[in-house]
C-alpha cells in the first residue's frame, strides 16, 4: 500500500532538501511517503545516520518507522535501527526503549532489553517509557497476546521500579488486554509472584496506584484458584500497619486516602472470599477503633462507608457488631459517621429504628447525632 514507489521516492526527493529547515518534521513525513518500500526505507536510515542529526529528530524519525510503516519494513530495519541507538543517555535509551517495547511481543532480543532495563536498570523514567509502549502496543494490536508472552511479561513486576510494574499489572488485570482462558493458563505464574510483590509494595509505602493494580490482579487471579487465607491475613495487616504509621521512608508515598480505599477494596474482595465473617470483624474493628478518617480527609470517611456498607450486605451479624464498636468511646468522629449512615441504609431513612437509637448512645458524637436527625426527618 501506500504511494507508488517511483512517486514516493520523488516525493522524498523532492522533500529531501527542507530537512535542514524543519527536520523534525521531514524525516517523519518521508518515512510516512515509503509506507511499506522496504528500499525507500533503507535508504532513508542510511541517509539519517549519515545526517548526524539531534537525538529528537532521531526520535521523530524511529516513531515514524515504529507506527507509520508495515512491520516487515520494522523487521527489516530494526538491526539498523539497534545500532543506530547504540548509546546510552536518556534521549537514546527512551528511543531504544520504544523500539524494544513495541517488538518485546515477538523478538526474544527485545525481550532480553528489555528484562534487563526493568529488571536491572537504573532509571525509572526508561522502565516506564518500555512497559507504556508494551501496553500501548498490546492495546492496538486487535488481539490477545499469548501465554507465553503473558508469563514473561508477569515476570517484570518483580521490577523496583513502581510505575513499571503499575503499567504491567495493569495489563494483567485487564480482560480487555488478556481473555479469560490465556489469564487462567498464567495464573500459576502470578500466584506465585504476585502475593511477595504486592506486600513488598505495601510495605515500601510504593504509591497507592501501584498496590491497588497489584491487588486487582491478584483479585483477577483469585477467581480461578483461591488465595490463601493466611496471604490475605498477611496483607491487610500490612495494609493497616502502612496506614496506622505516620512516619514514611523517604520518597515513599503519603497518600494515606489512597492506602484507606484500597483496603477497603481488599476487604469487599480477598477478604470477603476467603477469610470468616467472624475474623473480617475481628480485624477490622480492631483497626476501626484505632483510625481517625477525619485527619485523613473526607475520602476516608466515605471509604470506610462503602467498606462498612459491604460488610453489612454480606454478613447477618454486622448491625450488631458495629453497634458494639459505637458504642465504645475510642472510634473517631468519622468512623461512627460511617456506622450512622450504614444504619440509616439498614433503615432506609425510617424513624424508629436502629438509626434512631444510635442518637441515644451515651457515646455518640454531637454531630453525628445531627446527622441522624436530619437524615431521620426527611
Amino acid at each position: 500500500g501506500g504511494v507508488p514507489a517511483p512517486v514516493a521516492g520523488e516525493l522524498s526527493r523532492w522533500l529531501a532538501p527542507a530537512r535542514s529547515i524543519r527536520p523534525r518534521l521531514i524525516w517523519p513525513a518521508q518515512i510516512a511517503l515509503a509506507t511499506g518500500n522496504s528500499t525507500l526505507q533503507a535508504q532513508l536510515l542510511t541517509e539519517l545516520r549519515i545526517a548526524d542529526e539531534s537525538p529528537q529528530t532521531i526520535d521523530s524519525a524511529i516513531d515514524a518507522w515504529l507506527f507509520r510503516t508495515t512491520p516487515d519494513v520494522v523487521d527489516a530495519l530494526t538491526p539498523n535501527l539497534r545500532e543506530l541507538l547504540d548509546g546510552d543517555s536518556a534521549d537514546v535509551l527512551r528511543t531504544r526503549g520504544r523500539l524494544e517495547g513495541r517488538r518485546a511481543e515477538g523478538d526474544p532480543a527485545a525481550r532480553v532489553w528489555v528484562a534487563a532495563t526493568v529488571l536491572r536498570g537504573p532509571s525509572p523514567a526508561i522502565a516506564s517509557t518500555v512497559t507504556k509502549t508494551i501496553a500501548d502496543s498490546l492495546g492496538a494490536s486487535g488481539r490477545f497476546p499469548a501465554a507465553e508472552f503473558l508469563r514473561w511479561l508477569a515476570g517484570l513486576l518483580a521490577s523496583s521500579h513502581t510505575d513499571a510494574v503499575r503499567r504491567i499489572a495493569s495489563v494483567l488485570k485487564s480482560d480487555r488486554c488478556v481473555d479469560g482462558a490465556t489469564f487462567e493458563q498464567i495464573v500459576p505464574d502470578l500466584l506465585r509472584l504476585l502475593p511477595r510483590r504486592l506486600e513488598s509494595a505495601v510495605l515500601a509505602k510504593e504509591e497507592p496506584q501501584v498496590v491497588r493494580a497489584l491487588l486487582d490482579c491478584l483479585v483477577r487471579a483469585d477467581r480461578i484458584a483461591p488465595t490463601p487465607a493466611q496471604t490475605v491475613g498477611a496483607i491487610y495487616d500490612s495494609l493497616v500497619a502502612r496506614i496506622l504509621d505516620p512516619v514514611a521512608p523517604s520518597g515513599a508515598s503519603t497518600d494515606v486516602a489512597g492506602d484507606v480505599k484500597n483496603l477497603t477494596n481488599l476487604c469487599g474482595t480477598l477478604m470477603a472470599r476467603r477469610m470468616p465473617a467472624s475474623d473480617v470483624r475481628d480485624r477490622v474493628g480492631e483497626y476501626l477503633g484505632r483510625l481517625d478518617p477525619d485527619r485523613i480527609g473526607k475520602k476516608s470517611v466515605k471509604s470506610i462507608e462503602s467498606m462498612l456498607i459491604g460488610i453489612w450486605r454480606r454478613d447477618p451479624g454486622a448491625l450488631d457488631w458495629m453497634a458494639e464498636i459505637f458504642a465504645r468511646p475510642e472510634p473517631a468522629v468519622g468512623v461512627k459517621m460511617a456506622i450512622a449512615t450504614t444504619f440509616l441504609m439498614n433503615d432506609e431513612r425510617k424513624p424508629g429504628g436502629r438509626a434512631a437509637a444510635l442518637r441515644n448512645d451515651p457515646n455518640c458524637p454531637a454531630a453525628v447525632a445531627t446527622h441522624l436527625a436530619n437524615e431521620l426527618r426527611g
